[in-house]
């Protein structure tokens, strides 16, 4: 590796440094506050960039590169759900570290700098937008039985909304429990409304 190829190595790690750090931080921990997924992010990101900037200088098939990236991108643990919203930002990590870890600086150092740039104002206006909040669901075991029939629904809506504090407009039965008169129910709520009263 020559002295270019190592300016440039270091280039597109501090691109990739700067384009993981400004997405997770502003844009999924903003939102979210949760720590949990900051470790998997910055790993899988890391990782990624590694694998695509020491293969890129190997001649390799099309179809295996593909294979490897799509390897990265569906893997899902074992031990728990990764919810969707996790699963895109852990998405967006893999496909950050790829761009900067295939790209060569010489010839197109400007479209580098414009896709990152791009990637992070993309996902921090869609994630933080008012108009494009997406909704956010609890499960709630719920003992007033005689509420989930279908026409109490507005009496169901209205003793979850005072006894959660939530916005909740929208309620889905997953399993109803007869021995014990309980039911397992999702709860679908406006965050960005509960975040403004709050």
């Amino acid at each position: 590796m020559n002295s270019i190829d190592t300016l440039g190595f270091f280039l597109r790690f501090g691109y990739n440094l700067v384009a993981l750090f400004v997405v997770v931080r502003y844009g999924y921990f903003k939102q979210s506050r949760r720590r949990d997924f900051l470790f998997t992010f910055f790993i899988f990101n890391i990782l990624i960039f590694f694998v695509c900037s020491f293969l890129r200088n190997i001649m390799i098939d099309v179809g295996f590169a593909f294979g490897l990236f799509a390897i990265f991108s569906i893997l899902r643990y074992r031990t728990e759900t990764i919810p969707i919203r996790e699963m895109t930002y852990q998405f967006l990590v893999i496909t950050l570290g790829a761009i900067n870890g295939l790209a060569t600086i010489n010839g197109w150092h400007l479209e580098l700098i414009f896709c990152n740039i791009v990637i992070i104002a993309g996902t921090i206006i869609m994630d933080g937008s008012r108009l494009l909040s997406p909704e956010q669901s609890k499960a709630v075991e719920y003992e007033k039985i005689e509420l989930i029939r279908p026409g109490n629904s507005e009496a169901l809506l209205e003793d979850l909304r005072n006894r959660t504090g939530l916005d909740i407009y929208r309620v889905q039965i997953e399993k109803i429990n007869f021995l014990r008169d309980t039911a397992l129910l999702t709860v679908f709520y406006n965050a960005a409304a509960d975040e403004e009263r709050g």
